[in-house]
C-alpha cells in the first residue's frame, strides 16, 4: 500500500509541472498579458526587436525557423505571429505542409481552407496540393491561400503570402474578442 501511495504522490508532483497547449493562447502567453508578462514566458532568448507595441523573438514552429512576433494594443497582448521567410521559395513547398500538419495536429481539421484568388483568376485545374503551382500564383499576385482554425479563445490563420518578391508563410493567432 505504501508503494502505491508513494507512486501516486510522485506522479502528482511530476504532472503538476506539465503544461498543455490549451492552457495558453499563443506559445506560453495568454491574451491580455502585458509586454513584461510575455517577456517572462520567453525564457530561451531575449527579444531582438523590442519597440512600442511589439516584441520580436526568433524561434521555431514545427521545426521551421521563424520570427515570433507579439503585438500589443493598449499595452495588452492581442495578436501573435509566426513569420516564416525562407531564403529560397522552394523551401516554402517543404515548410508549408509541415506548418499545416503541425496546426492540424494541435487543433484538428481546419474550419476553412481556401485559395483567395484575385479578381479575374480562375481556379481551373489548380490543385491546392500543388504547392509549387500555388507558390507561383502567390508570387504573381494571383492568390493568397488561407487555412483557418478556432479555439475557445483564438482564431488561427495559416497563410501563404508574398513578401519582398519571395514566398513566405505566416501563422496568425488573434484573440477571438477582436
Amino acid at each position: 500500500m505504501k508503494t502505491i501511495t508513494i507512486t501516486l504522490a510522485a506522479l502528482a508532483v511530476f504532472s503538476a509541472g506539465i503544461t498543455r497547449a490549451e492552457d495558453f493562447d499563443f506559445r506560453r502567453a495568454r491574451w491580455g498579458m502585458t509586454p513584461e508578462e510575455v517577456r517572462e514566458t520567453e525564457t530561451e532568448a531575449a527579444p531582438f526587436g523590442d519597440m512600442e507595441g511589439l516584441l520580436i523573438y526568433q524561434g521555431t514552429i514545427a521545426g521551421i525557423e521563424a520570427d515570433i512576433i507579439y503585438i500589443f494594443q493598449n499595452g495588452r497582448l492581442e495578436r501573435g505571429v509566426y513569420s516564416i521567410e525562407p531564403a529560397e521559395s522552394q523551401a516554402v513547398s517543404r515548410d508549408y505542409p509541415r506548418a499545416r500538419s503541425h496546426l492540424v495536429e494541435l487543433y484538428g481539421p481546419p474550419l476553412v481552407e481556401k485559395l483567395n484568388l484575385e479578381d479575374g483568376e480562375a481556379a481551373g485545374d489548380l490543385d491546392p496540393d500543388d504547392l509549387d503551382g500555388l507558390v507561383k500564383l502567390v508570387l504573381a499576385g494571383g492568390a493568397e491561400p488561407m487555412t483557418y482554425w478556432e479555439t475557445g479563445a483564438s482564431k488561427i490563420y495559416l497563410r501563404l503570402t508574398e513578401k519582398d518578391g519571395r514566398a513566405a508563410i505566416q501563422v496568425d493567432y488573434l484573440g477571438r474578442e477582436r
